[in-house]
């Protein structure tokens, strides 16, 4: 344990170091810029054309990242085929090489084993799943296992992975989907030792971690309310311990939020757009002050709920700071523009302030001069 203290502590030195040196965005920026870096989009497909709506939103609105995200269109465009990782590269790279690409949050999804975006039978690399090391609990092979994925991550020009999944797992698989494999284990211990094993191999490869998801994961996929799933009665507190302890650790660089309903934090409202559950219990009783970044907010029960005036009032006075519209289950090309416009006209009717707007640009400037180019590293000095 203690080769993992000094790694920790030697890993603050750094993030301290990086942010003495490299500021945020130089010059005052406008209220709609403020907004566009709270913004995530969806990427369908493995390549950007000059008119993807994509590309217009990184230029003309600013958004602060994008995410990749599974596609109908995926096993199509993969079939037979071993060129999904050579088209990444050449997607990611395309995104740097546009006028503000160099300070994008590139984003995917990649728990591992069938937890993933960039599944196996997709032809991407084979990784192993939580479940899998949390059962084993050999240290040394979750590090291994991490610094395999991390540095294929870097590779393909991901600077941000929306893993690993902190949350406590099921007594035992209650579906045919292995669900528990999802999970490191039932022991907050366990979960935690792995989480800070994971987020530490992909500093390494100068990649940023969104630990997830919080306040916690229902344990079977049913029951709901309003749409969502909700995870009253399977809760236990110890998942906040989970976090709290995760969140002190500087290797924390953002928090994911849910769309669960838990009526043990809040009767009304789901996590993503509770302010009891984000402001009043992960930033106040928690301690946390960096970037909290939502689910994807094209949820079927977010649309069947909410207006999209609604869903970014509410997300943005809870304390969410990015807001992802993921583009995969449903696909709106002009969301940044809707939402970026919708945020502006909220705080010109004093619905949000400008302050509120201010705090979390500041906390997506502060992450964002962290980001670095890709680097090969063989992490000789992390492995005894």
């Amino acid at each position: 344990m203690n080769r993992l203290k000094y790694f920790r502590l030697g890993l603050m030195a750094i993030t301290i170091v990086m942010a003495m040196i490299l500021p945020g965005e130089a010059g005052a920026k406008t209220l709609e810029q403020k907004v566009g870096q709270m913004i995530m989009v969806g990427i369908t497909g493995f390549k950007v054309a000059d008119d993807n709506p994509v590309v217009r939103d990184i230029v003309d609105y600013g958004i602060g990242g994008v995410v990749l995200l599974e596609d109908e269109a995926w096993p199509k465009e993969t079939e037979n085929s071993s060129d999904s990782s050579a088209w990444l590269r050449e997607m990611t790279a395309s995104l740097r090489n546009l006028p503000g690409g160099d300070r994008l949050l590139i984003a995917v999804s990649h728990e591992g084993g069938e937890f993933t975006t960039l599944k196996e039978g997709l032809g991407f690399n084979r990784s192993l799943a939580q479940g899998y090391l949390g059962e084993n609990d050999n240290i040394s092979l979750t590090m291994k296992s991490a610094l395999d994925s991390a540095q294929y991550i870097s590779d393909l020009g991901f600077n941000l992975n929306l893993a690993p999944l902190v949350n406590l797992g099921p007594a035992q698989s209650k579906n045919e989907l292995h669900f528990q494999d999802r999970f490191f284990s039932q022991d907050p211990d366990v979960v935690l030792n792995h989480a800070w094993e994971v987020i530490n191999a992909y500093r390494v490869f100068r990649v940023l971690t969104a630990v997830k998801y919080f306040p916690g994961i229902p344990e079977e996929l049913h029951g709901s309310y309003k749409g969502f799933p909700d995870i009253s009665k399977s809760w236990d507190d110890r998942e906040l311990s989970v976090f709290q302890e995760l969140i002190q650790d500087p290797g924390c660089d953002l928090v994911m939020i849910g769309h669960y309903y838990n009526t043990h934090l809040d009767p009304e409202w789901p996590a993503s757009l509770s302010e009891r559950t984000i402001n009043g219990v992960l930033r106040q009783k928690l301690g946390f002050d960096k970037v909290v970044i939502s689910d994807d907010m094209l949820s079927e029960a977010m649309q069947d709920n909410y207006s999209l005036d609604k869903i970014l009032e509410r997300a943005v006075l809870a304390g969410v700071d990015m807001i992802m519209f993921g583009n995969s289950l449903v696909h709106e090309p002009d969301i940044a523009k809707r939402s970026i416009q919708t945020i502006v006209n909220l705080v010109d009717q004093g619905r949000i302030s400008k302050s509120r707007i201010d705090e979390s640009y500041e906390r997506i400037a502060e992450l964002k001069s962290r980001l670095r180019p890709p680097v090969e590293s063989d992490c000789s000095f992390c492995l005894e």
